[in-house]
């Protein structure tokens, strides 16, 4: 598998770029980004969900929210409130 095609499938996937207009109102390809990206069919990329479970939900929390738990938690203790415990409560 070509990495650079690979790259340049992806890219083409998401950006046109346009040059103009022709005598239609039609948006006219860049001639530039079409010798570099015209030959390369756009990538499509699907991935299939994972089922759920609460182990995924613990390793979400472990990895995405613990940082920001933690400071919520010593916010709470500087300022004496309890925000941690609204934010689990809600």
């Amino acid at each position: 598998v070509d990495l650079a095609e690979i790259a340049r499938a992806l890219i083409n996937s998401k950006i046109n770029v346009y040059d103009g207009l022709n005598d239609y109102g039609a948006y006219l390809m860049d001639k530039k980004w079409q010798l570099l990206f015209g030959g390369v069919e756009p990538l499509k990329l699907s991935t299939q969900p994972e089922a759920y479970n609460i182990e995924r939900t613990i390793r979400w929390l472990m990895h995405q929210v613990s940082d920001s738990l933690a400071l919520v938690e010593e916010y709470d203790k500087l300022v004496c409130e309890e925000n941690l415990r609204m934010i689990i409560n809600s």
